[in-house]
């Protein structure tokens, strides 16, 4: 009785490509590959001061793209939202108690990364002075990155992960 499949033996073969190129001969080994050397926090500075605008994220240092229009109105909208929290606590005009920064660079050491968030944030009651290291070596209490197409798959996975990994709140 035949079912109409073929048996992957049967299958005719392409070379490398084809299907059985899958199988392995016992005893050949393929070449190990070569990572990448990892760029480190210190790199990371030394361009940013000479005015490139990067990341270090995963071991490679990322360029970070000029915000287009759209990207800065929804940063500086959101940048107004929070003015109230970006001042001491007490008094009128909001709840303060924040310090609230734009394009900051934050060093993550137990990931040994570097992130530039659009928005981050450290509460006062832990951080009482305002940050003035560079990159700032402090974890923040919260972190705010604006979707785009092009950045989606690193703020939401990539950057998320660190994140989490050093215990960020918010």
């Amino acid at each position: 009785m035949t079912t109409g499949r073929t048996h992957p033996d049967e299958l005719p073969t392409r070379g490398r490509d084809g299907p059985r190129a899958l199988r392995y001969d016992a005893g050949v080994a393929e070449p190990a590959r070569k990572r990448p050397r990892s760029a480190t926090p210190d790199e990371v500075v030394t361009l940013v001061r000479a005015g490139q605008v990067v990341e270090l994220i995963d071991g490679e240092i990322v360029p970070r793209e000029m915000s287009r229009p759209a990207h800065g109105h929804v940063k500086a909208k959101a940048s107004e939202v929070l003015g109230g929290f970006n001042r001491r606590a007490g008094g009128g005009g909001g709840p303060g108690g924040w310090w609230i920064f734009t394009e900051v660079e934050v060093l993550y050491p137990q990931t040994k990364e570097v992130l530039r968030h659009d928005l981050v944030g450290f509460r006062r009651e832990r951080l009482a002075v305002r940050p003035v290291d560079h990159p700032v070596e402090h974890r923040p209490d919260w972190a705010c990155e604006i979707l785009s197409r092009s950045t989606a798959r690193t703020d939401h996975v990539k950057k998320k992960r660190t994140l989490h990994a050093h215990g960020v709140p918010h």
